[in-house]
């Protein structure tokens, strides 16, 4: 099944007053992972929490995602769409307060279709359909 998967990306709303999206980048990619702290006989003893999102973008950084790597303080609400070869949604993520935490360049030789970026985001808040998954802070 060929489909697509698309990250949006947009400022929080206090700074953003309409909630738009300004960034959007096709996936090649993507993947989510949620966690439970566990005691140290290795139980679980909390909630499940919102964590972290891998994305890989077929291009090369461009200035947007290189000052988000590297400022700290720059957060971004956002979602994610998956959608199958007849660009029906199958899933749909938001994210709120994503920062990156991990950036990697992977090149291979040949042609520009042989560079991925990849990014760990690590977020604050997952909604997954009628789910939310907070990340206590």
């Amino acid at each position: 099944m060929d489909g697509k998967a698309i990250l949006k990306l947009r400022s929080p709303k206090k700074e953003n007053i309409q909630n738009l999206y300004h960034e959007s980048y096709e996936l090649t990619h993507c993947e989510y992972s949620l966690k439970k702290s566990t005691n140290k006989n290795g139980q679980v003893d909390g909630d499940v929490a919102g964590g972290e999102i891998i994305v890989a973008l077929p291009m090369l950084p461009n200035d947007n995602i290189m000052i988000w790597v590297l400022d700290v303080s720059r957060k971004y609400n956002g979602e994610i769409t998956i959608n199958d070869a007849f660009s029906e949604s199958l899933e749909r993520i938001y994210f709120e307060e994503g920062r990156p935490v991990n950036f990697r360049l992977h090149y291979e030789p040949g042609d520009t279709t042989n560079i991925v970026l990849l990014l760990t985001i690590n977020v604050q808040k997952l909604t997954i359909g009628e789910e939310e998954y907070i990340n206590k802070r």
